[in-house]
C-alpha cells in the first residue's frame, strides 16, 4: 500500500496537540489514545523519509519530530505503560530519532550552502552530499527492519493492547500533577552561569519536554496553561535553539575538519566553525539580557497561576 496521498503526504493529519474528551477519557485511554497517534505518525513518516527523502526534506524533519513526539508520549505514561514492550519501542524511537537528527542535520547545511552563489563552497557541498547519501542508509536500513512483516505496527498494537485498565486513576489529577512537575524541573534547570553552552543545553532540553507534556495534557489542564505558560516557554525554546543549532554546527565544521584528507575543505570547515562560534557568543549574550531573574520570577508566578486557574474541556483542536 502507498503510504502516502498523491501529493506526497501522509494520508492522516498528525497534529501537535493530543484531543482528549476530558469528559469520558480516563487514564488508560489517554495513555492509549496518545500512545497510537504518536507512534502512528513515526509510521507514516518513516517510508517517505526512507525511500521519498528527495521529494522534500520535510520528509525527514517530520520523523525526526515524530519520534521526539513519540518518546515524550511514552516517557509521560512510562509508570502506566507495560514495561517489556515500553522499553522495545523506546529504544527504536530512539535509533529514530538518531538516524532523522543526523540526516536532517546535513539537510539543513546543505540547504544553507546551495543557496550561496560561492563558488568556493562547491567541494564542500559535494562533500556533504556525501555523508548525506551515507547518513541515508542508516533510515533504510531502519525502515526496512521496522515495515517488515509490519513489526513497528504490531509491537504498538501490543503496547497500546496491553495497558491496563485504571478505573481509579483521575486523568485530571495525573495532567495537572505532570504539569506541576514539569514546571519544578524547568525552574530547577535555570542556569546559574548563562554563558555556559552545558547548563543552556540542559536547561533547552528540559523546556522541550515541558512544551511537549503541555501539548499532550492541554485539553485537561486550565486553559491559561496553554496561552500563558505555552507561549513563554516557547519564546524560551526559540532563543536557545537558535543558539544550540549554531553550537551544534560549530562542533560539526570542527570535528569535520579534523577528518577531511582535502585540505582546502579544512581550511573552509574551520572558517566556518569560526563564524558559527561568533554566532553562538552573541546568541548567549542575547540570551543573557532577557533571562534576567526579574524575568524567571515572573516566569514562575505565572506558572503557578496558570496551573491553579480553571479547568478548559476541549481546549485541544
Amino acid at each position: 500500500t502507498k503510504p502516502a496521498n498523491s501529493n506526497g503526504l501522509p494520508r492522516r493529519s498528525f497534529r501537535k496537540w493530543i484531543k482528549l474528551d476530558a469528559a469520558s477519557c480516563s487514564l488508560s485511554d489517554a495513555a492509549r489514545m496518545t500512545i497510537e497517534s504518536r507512534i502512528a505518525a513515526v509510521e507514516a513518516y518513516l517510508p517517505l523519509a526512507a525511500y521519498h527523502h528527495e521529494e522534500t526534506i520535510e520528509h525527514v524533519h517530520q520523523l525526526r519530530v515524530s519520534s521526539r513526539r513519540a518518546l515524550a508520549a511514552l516517557m509521560l505514561y512510562k509508570d502506566h505503560l507495560p514495561r517489556k514492550h515500553r522499553k522495545w519501542m523506546q529504544k527504536m524511537m530512539k535509533r529514530v530519532r538518531k538516524a532523522a537528527g543526523e540526516a536532517r542535520d546535513l539537510d539543513v547545511l546543505l540547504d544553507r550552502f546551495e543557496k550561496s552563489e560561492d563558488a568556493e563552497l562547491d567541494p564542500l557541498i559535494r562533500y556533504l552530499h556525501q555523508l548525506r547519501h551515507k547518513s541515508q542508509k542508516s533510515i533504510v536500513k531502519l525502515c526496512d527492519r521496522l515495515t517488515d512483516d509490519h513489526q513497528l505496527e504490531r509491537h504498538a498494537m501490543e503496547l497500546s493492547g496491553s495497558i491496563p485498565i485504571q478505573r481509579q486513576a483521575n486523568l485530571e489529577q495525573f495532567a495537572k500533577s505532570q504539569i506541576e512537575h514539569q514546571a519544578d524541573l524547568f525552574l530547577a534547570y535555570t542556569p546559574e552561569d548563562l554563558f555556559d553552552i552545558d547548563e543552556l543545553h540542559r536547561f533547552r532540553v528540559q523546556s522541550n519536554e515541558f512544551l511537549y507534556s503541555i501539548s499532550l495534557l492541554s485539553d485537561v489542564l486550565p486553559s491559561s496553561v496553554r496561552s500563558q505558560i505555552y507561549p513563554a516557554i516557547c519564546q524560551t525554546q526559540e532563543m536557545l535553539g537558535e543558539l544550540n543549532d549554531h553550537a551544534i554546527a560549530c562542533k560539526r565544521f570542527k570535528d569535520l575538519s579534523a577528518v577531511s584528507s582535502i585540505r582546502s575543505i579544512r581550511k573552509q570547515l574551520k572558517r566556518l566553525s569560526r563564524g558559527e562560534r561568533d554566532q553562538v557568543a552573541d546568541l548567549k549574550k542575547q540570551f543573557h539580557d532577557w533571562w534576567t531573574p526579574k524575568t524567571s520570577r515572573k516566569f514562575e508566578t505565572t506558572v503557578r497561576a496558570a496551573i491553579d486557574g480553571p479547568r478548559s474541556v476541549g481546549a485541544a483542536s
